[in-house]
């Protein structure tokens, strides 16, 4: 029996020193290796075999190389063959930001203002470069809060009333007989909010309640 392992225990150990590591064709998402249509029937290959990559129009590697490097080791391909998406910022549409013309890798998030009166979807602060390229367009869309009725004004009677006002509806005001308009004689709703209203006096009470 001693025998029997004492012969055994060298032929395993030659036999798993003897085993080598070998790698598959890597399929890379959005890219191919070098001469992909030569080299495909030779895999799998032994470890320290290495190849180039390339990716897709619109995709990059992490290195940003035209061609990548990967080599085949004990844990498979070093480094992990990728193509991330790149992303081209513009300008933003009623709004900007600080990474107006810049290019973006798939991941990156970007930061917007949008203008007064305007907000991205589900009043999101930023968009995001994904796989399938800008999470969002980079555009913000008016807001269209509605406002309640027009501000009471004394004296006065609005003109064309509506049952309901969106944000950038304008109401005029008309000032009865024999009182004078002061101020502006239209009012907006911007985002819920009525701009000031005018007033309706007499042109002497009006002087007088200035002092």
């Amino acid at each position: 029996m001693l025998l029997l392992t004492t012969v055994l225990l060298p032929l395993w150990v030659s036999c798993a020193h003897g085993q080598r590591r070998t790698c598959d064709f890597p399929e890379i998402k959005h890219g191919n290796i070098y001469d992909e249509n030569k080299y495909k029937e030779t895999f799998p290959v032994d470890m320290g075999k290495y190849f180039y990559y390339t990716c897709d129009h619109k995709f990059v590697s992490p290195s940003q190389s035209p061609w990548t490097p990967i080599a085949c080791t004990e844990k498979g391909w070093s480094p992990t063959p990728k193509c991330l998406r790149q992303c081209f910022f513009p300008w933003v549409e009623n709004g900007h930001s600080a990474s107006s013309g810049q290019i973006h890798q798939e991941g990156d998030s970007v930061q917007i203002v949008c203008d007064t009166g305007y907000s991205l979807p589900n009043n999101q602060r930023g968009i995001t470069c994904t796989e399938s390229g800008w999470s969002l367009p980079p555009k913000c869309s008016r807001v269209h809060v509605s406002c309640v009725n027009p501000p009471s004004v004394e004296n006065a009677a609005l003109q064309n009333p509506k049952p309901r006002y969106q944000s950038g509806d304008r109401v005029r005001y008309e000032c009865l007989k024999p009182y004078d308009l002061f101020g502006d004689v239209e009012v907006t709703c911007l985002n819920g909010t009525w701009t000031k209203p005018p007033q309706c006096k007499g042109r002497v009470s009006y002087l007088l309640s200035q002092y």
